[in-house]
């Protein structure tokens, strides 16, 4: 048997990353801050509760967050990997979901 040697993982895999988050929180970011700005310019919600909803929405996040990675840890390795075939099944949702979001109807 021939063993599988990795490539060290380097500032290439390492700027990979940080783009990929910094695209996703970039589109968290700016959802959220259209959402604060429309709850209250719009439909007049006051600032004080549309903050402490959008904070709830955050500290569930971070729950959610945490139970996803467990998901990911106890999935059966595919030849993918755990994480991306999650990646691959929650793309185009995520991206339709993020485009209706802004849609004027």
């Amino acid at each position: 048997m021939s063993e599988k040697t990795t490539r060290p993982f380097g500032i290439r895999d390492k700027v990979g990353y940080a783009m990929g988050d910094f695209g996703n929180n970039f589109t968290f970011v700016f959802a959220s801050m259209y959402l604060m700005t429309f709850c209250t310019d719009v439909l007049g919600m006051v600032p004080a509760i549309v903050g402490t909803i959008l904070a709830a929405s955050k500290i569930v996040d971070a729950f959610t967050d945490f139970a996803m990675g467990r998901v990911c840890d106890l999935a059966k390795p595919t030849k993918d990997g755990r994480f991306r075939p999650w990646i691959k099944r929650f793309a185009i949702p995520m991206g339709i979901s993020s485009m209706l979001i802004y849609q004027y109807w």
